[in-house]
């Protein structure tokens, strides 16, 4: 017996155990049948990208991914690593037409555009969930504030590096928020004044690393934005020594706060104990995610 004389739905169960970028390439061009099997069926989609080429994997998407993405309908969750921007930005466009894509996690590969890439992102209106990472660390420059957001996002996470005003930029588009997860660096250059025109009132996690938390205006940024948190996680470059002055007159501005956990970036990266507790909570030398 042939590989062709095996009932469809016997297929898909062999296909289950392969990355479908491979069932793709052995399987796509062989005959009609298997097209159809491909194009039609709904077995889930896997793709490991580290193990396939750049090239293939565009093929791949050319084919099979960008002509369907609309007829994946109850597609939920995404990930995608190291596409390129132009590629994503396709892709996101796609993505606006399916109703119940609710978790997308994406690390874009380098020349991206990130201002395209966000505001493509806070137009898909049922996203809940959103990891995004950037290969390169520059700047998000020319971000507008958001005048009416309508963006349902409910848990963010993002790695990069943004100031303060970035960070003001990026919160006027979710003003659902309720997980918060991102990296915050200082610059020496003078940074415009703070908006401060979003309200969070469904804000409790979030987590801060950043490089140094000690500069004019996250005083300010944390009174404003965290008020009614209730677990904090913070991560710097700084032992907690030297940030407990400037750290217990901003819990006291937490009311809410009944975790706080706080993190020394050089500390982790050394021997030796974590630091002892911290004003308002616990402190430790391993860092916590949210």
């Amino acid at each position: 017996m042939q590989l062709e004389d095996l009932a469809n739905e016997l297929i898909y169960e062999i296909f289950d155990y392969l990355d479908t970028c491979h069932v793709y390439e052995g399987f796509f061009n062989l005959n009609t049948r298997f097209q159809n099997i491909l194009i039609d069926s709904t077995f889930p989609i896997h793709i490991n990208i580290s193990l396939i080429s750049k090239s293939k994997f565009h093929r791949y998407y050319i084919d099979f991914i960008q002509p369907d993405i609309t007829k994946c309908s109850q597609l939920q969750t995404l990930v995608l690593n190291e596409i390129d921007s132009q590629s994503l930005e396709n892709l996101l466009i796609g993505l606006t037409s399916l109703n119940n894509l609710s978790s997308l996690s994406i690390h874009v590969g380098r020349d991206s555009n990130k201002i395209t890439i966000y505001n493509l992102i806070f137009h898909l209106s049922i996203l809940k969930h959103c990891k995004i990472s950037f290969e390169e660390n520059v700047p998000l420059e020319y971000l507008p504030m958001s005048k009416s957001p309508s963006s349902s996002i409910e848990h963010l996470i993002i790695n990069d590096n943004y100031n303060l005003n970035e960070v003001e930029a990026i919160l006027s588009y979710v003003p659902h928020i309720r997980r918060l997860s991102i990296e915050y660096q200082h610059r020496p250059y003078p940074q415009a004044a703070l908006i401060f025109l979003t309200v969070l009132n469904n804000l409790t996690h979030v987590c801060v690393t950043g490089d140094s938390l000690t500069n004019v205006g996250i005083e300010q940024f944390i009174k404003n934005y965290f008020r009614q948190i209730k677990v904090l996680h913070i991560s710097a470059n700084q032992s907690l020594s030297y940030s407990g002055t400037w750290l217990k007159p901003i819990l006291s501005y937490l009311p809410h706060v009944h975790v706080f956990d706080f993190a020394d970036r050089e500390l982790q990266s050394g021997p030796g104990p974590g630091p002892g507790p911290g004003p308002g909570g616990t402190g430790t030398g391993t860092g916590t995610k949210i």
